[in-house]
């Protein structure tokens, strides 16, 4: 059975009182990985929750390039596969061990009705989740960018790299200002015939 002190450090429960507490360290049950050994597949039907007791596990998803892009890692008292056992969609992403790890598992019945009786546990729930989702879509933004204008620069001619450079200089308040004070100039010639 799980020890009372080990989930009150757990941020998610935190706010929670000894009864409380009490009747959710019945609803884990422990499990074993050893490294490289899959927790839950990008894809798998949610049925569970976990919480990293002792160990370590990496959040992965595979790229287009079937390379495989590790979103997170997680340690003791870290929480994963929270978010499908929320909707009941499938994995969004794997889950693997990095060394051997002793988790603890919840089913997603238990789950939701704890959450039900404990509606600030739901609350600090979403909090947690709305960081995870906002660092993810970070990295991926610049992980995105940064490849982009990567693969741009290495397909770019001699004549699309001076096209670039014009264009910078051309669109700077700089070169404006002289073009404009030169254009001023050539039409006083102009008017007044020097």
């Amino acid at each position: 059975m799980v020890d009372t002190g080990f989930l009150k450090n757990i941020s998610l429960f935190a706010s929670l009182e000894e009864d409380d507490l009490n009747r959710l360290r019945q609803l884990w049950k422990p499990l074993k990985r050893n490294a490289g050994q899959l927790v839950f597949k990008k894809g798998d039907r949610a049925h569970s929750m976990f919480i990293v007791k002792d160990g370590e596990v990496a959040i992965t998803v595979w790229t287009k390039d079937n390379q495989e892009a590790v979103l997170t890692n997680l340690a003791s008292g870290d929480f994963l596969g929270e978010l499908a056992l929320l909707d009941g969609s499938p994995r969004s992403a794997s889950a693997k061990a990095i060394r051997e790890t002793q988790l603890l598992e919840m089913t997603r019945d238990d789950f939701l009705e704890f959450l039900r009786s404990r509606p600030e546990v739901t609350i600090k729930m979403m909090e947690i989740i709305a960081s995870r989702l906002r660092a993810t879509n970070e990295m991926m933004e610049h992980s995105t960018t940064r490849n982009v204008n990567e693969e741009i620069e290495q397909h770019m001619t001699l004549g699309d790299q001076f096209a670039a450079i014009f264009a910078r200089i051309s669109g700077s308040w700089p070169f404006i200002f002289v073009f404009i004070a030169l254009l001023a100039a050539w039409v006083g010639l102009n008017i007044f015939g020097f």
